[in-house]
C-alpha cells in the first residue's frame, strides 16, 4: 500500500505537467487563426513550437519516472543512483537534441562543435571534478562494491555504502558517522570489501602469554574459548591457534576465527575477548605484561657458550642430577666441544665406544641398520637429549648411528672424565646401574622414551659388574 501510495505521488506531477501541456497545445492550435491576426503569425508557430518542445520535454521526464518507478525500484538490489541519472541525462539529452534538430531547424554538427570546445574549457578548469565522474561511472560498471557492502577506505576506517553519486561514494561507519569518499580515490587506490566474495570471512584476535606458557596448554585453553562463542562455530571454518612471534613480552599467540557478516565483528570481537579472559583466568594464567628487569650486578653472559650451560643440562639428567653442584661443574668443565656438519655422523653403528654425548644446538637423526633389511629412522634428538650413555658406562658398541640433521653442536664426556667422580662415588655405580637397566627394558618394549621405573628392575646387577669391570671399581659384595 505505502509502495503504491509513493509512486502515484511519484507520477502525479509528470502526468499533470503533460495534460496541461496538451491541454495548451490544443487551444493554441484551435485560435492559431485569431493570434495570427493579433500577434503575427511568427510569433504564433514561434508559440506552437515552444509548446511542442514542452510537450516532449514532459514526456522524457514521464519516461523517466515510469522507468525509477516500475523497472529501477523493482531489482533485488538497487542500482546505484549514479547510473539511473545518467540514464535520465541520456533520456533528456537525446529529447533535447531531437526538438532542436527538428523544431528549431538548429544543424547538430555546429552545436557538437561548439560543446566540444565549451567540455575543453570546463575539463580543464574542473579536473578533478571530472576524474571523480569518470571514476564513479568506471565504479559503477566494474562494480566492485554494492549499496550495503561494508567498505575499509582507510586503515581503520569502515563504513557502509549508502549511496553512489555522480562525484563521491557516501558511506556510515558503525558509529552512525557519514563518510564521504571521492570517486576517483576508490578508483585509483586499494581498498577491502567485506561482503565480496559473498560468505564468512577471517577475523583475527592478538593475545600475548608468558613463556611459562607451553604452547600446547596454551593452544588448548585458547580454542576452548573460541568454541564457546557460538558465532563463530560455522561448519568448515574451525578457529585455529597460531605461534606468529617470540618476544620480549612473551608468546604471541593469533586466535583466527571466522565471522559471518562485519556488521557482527564488533560484538564477536567482545564476546570472544571476554571468553577468552575467562578461561585464562580459571586457568590461573594471566596475560603477559610489560617487564623491566633490574640488576644491582653486572649481567650474567647468557651464551650458551658459558661453561655453567653444559652442568645445568647435567643437572636435569636422571643420569647426573643426583651429584652435588660442585662434581657436575667438574663434570662439565672437563667436556669437549664437538661441532659435527650437516650430514656427517656423530657415532656410527656397531663401532666401539667410551663416551657419552649432549646435544647443545642443533638437530640429529637416529637410524639403525638390521642385519636383513634396510636402515630405519627411529628418532631425533634435539638440543637437551642425550645419547651413547650405554658406551660411556659398559664400553658396548654404538647400538645406532647418530647422524646431523643440521650442523650441530655436541659435548662430549668420556670415561676418562668420569672416572674421578666413580672413585670418589661408589653408589654412583648403583644407581647408574639402575638408570640403565630401565632404559634397556624402555627399549625391549618398543619406547624410545624412558617410562616409569618397573617395581623390580631387569638386569641391575649385570650392569652394575659391567660398569664396575669397566671403570675397574672393586666389587664390595664380598
Amino acid at each position: 500500500m505505502l509502495a503504491s501510495t509513493s509512486a502515484a505521488r511519484r507520477l502525479f506531477w509528470p502526468v499533470a505537467l503533460l495534460l496541461v501541456l496538451l491541454i495548451g497545445l490544443s487551444l493554441l492550435r484551435g485560435l492559431q487563426p485569431e493570434l495570427a491576426g493579433w500577434i503575427g503569425p511568427e510569433q504564433v508557430r514561434l508559440l506552437d513550437r515552444i509548446a511542442t518542445a514542452s510537450l516532449w520535454l514532459a514526456l522524457a521526464w514521464l519516461l523517466v519516472r515510469l522507468l525509477d518507478v516500475l523497472v529501477w525500484s523493482r531489482r533485488a538490489r538497487h542500482l546505484p543512483r549514479l547510473l539511473t541519472d545518467l540514464f535520465a541525462a541520456l533520456i533528456l539529452l537525446t529529447v533535447a537534441l531531437v526538438i532542436a534538430a527538428r523544431l528549431f531547424q538548429v544543424p547538430l554538427a555546429g552545436i557538437l562543435t561548439t560543446s566540444g570546445v565549451a567540455v575543453a574549457v570546463l575539463g580543464f578548469a574542473l579536473r578533478d571534478m571530472l576524474a571523480s565522474l569518470f571514476a564513479g561511472i568506471a565504479l559503477n560498471l566494474e562494480r566492485p562494491y554494492r549499496i550495503g557492502d561494508w567498505l575499509e577506505v582507510q586503515p581503520d576506517t569502515v563504513g557502509r555504502v549508502e549511496e553512489v553519486g555522480w562525484l563521491t561514494t557516501r558511506l556510515v561507519t558503525q558509529d552512525g558517522i557519514g563518510l564521504v569518499v571521492p570517486n576517483a580515490q576508490l578508483a585509483t587506490r586499494a581498498f577491502r570489501n567485506f561482503d565480496q566474495p559473498m560468505g564468512p570471512w577471517r577475523d583475527h584476535l592478538t593475545v600475548t602469554l608468558g613463556y611459562e606458557v607451553s604452547p600446547a596448554r596454551a593452544e588448548r585453553i585458547l580454542l576452548a574459548a573460541a568454541a564457546t562463542v557460538a558465532a563463530i562455530r560455522i561448519e568448515a571454518h574451525r578457529p585455529d591457534a597460531r605461534i606468529t612471534a617470540c618476544g620480549e613480552h612473551g608468546v604471541v599467540w593469533d586466535l583466527r576465527y571466522w565471522v559471518p557478516s562485519y556488521a557482527a565483528r564488533v560484538d564477536l570481537r567482545h564476546q570472544l575477548h571476554a571468553a577468552v579472559l575467562h578461561h585464562l583466568y580459571k586457568a590461573g594464567i594471566g596475560p603477559a605484561h610489560r617487564r623491566l628487569d633490574l640488576f644491582h650486578a653486572p649481567m650474567p653472559q647468557r651464551m650458551v657458550e658459558h661453561r655453567t650451560e653444559p652442568d645445568l643440562l647435567l643437572a636435569r639428567s636422571d643420569l647426573f642430577g643426583s651429584l652435588p653442584p660442585p662434581e657436575l661443574k667438574e663434570l662439565a668443565h672437563k667436556a669437549r666441544r664437538v661441532r659435527v656438519p650437516a650430514g656427517r655422523p656423530a657415532v656410527r653403528q656397531g663401532e666401539p665406544g667410551s663416551s657419552m654425548f649432549v646435544v647443545l644446538e642443533g638437530v640429529l637423526d637416529v637410524s639403525i641398520e638390521p642385519e636383513s633389511g634396510p636402515r630405519r629412522w627411529l628418532r631425533e634428538f634435539v638440543p637437551g637429549d642425550m645419547f651413547g650413555e650405554f658406551s660411556l658406562l659398559t664400553g658396548d658398541p654404538r647400538s645406532a648411528t647418530v647422524t646431523a640433521r643440521t650442523d650441530s653442536l655436541l659435548f662430549e664426556i668420556g670415561k676418562a672424565d668420569l672416572m674421578p667422580l666413580m672413585e670418589r662415588y661408589p653408589e654412583l655405580a648403583e644407581r647408574l646401574s639402575g638408570i640403565l637397566a630401565y632404559r634397556q627394558a624402555d627399549r625391549a618394549n618398543g619406547r624410545s622414551e624412558p617410562a616409569e621405573p618397573p617395581p623390580v628392575p631387569v638386569r641391575r646387577t649385570d650392569f652394575l659388574s659391567r660398569i664396575r669391570d669397566f671403570f675397574g671399581l672393586p666389587d664390595d659384595r664380598g
